[in-house]
């Protein structure tokens, strides 16, 4: 019993350690995917790339990539005008 109240709260840090993310502005996209385990593309272009990590089981962060750098990170919900926006760059 006494074993396993003491890995109970080693478990329970592992566990929110998978929500953890590591991102900067301007960090390259190897450094990015290098740095998050959980990381899922979920648009790619010529020009840019769009990440996705979920942070609960309900919500995400999204980061977007243009020619291999991180330009902007917001969560919510995934907005195809900022895709728009940054291809009239």
């Amino acid at each position: 019993m006494k074993k396993l109240l003491i890995t109970l709260p080693f478990f329970a840090l592992l566990s929110c350690a998978a929500f953890r993310i590591n991102a900067d502005i301007g960090m390259s996209t190897e450094a990015f995917e290098d740095s998050n385990l959980n990381e899922e593309i979920i648009e790619m272009d010529e020009t840019y790339t769009v990440y996705t990590i979920p942070t609960s089981e309900y919500e995400e962060k999204y980061f977007y990539f243009k020619n291999d750098k991180l330009i902007r990170m917001d969560e919510g919900y995934y907005l195809r005008k900022v895709l728009y926006l940054m291809d009239a760059e």
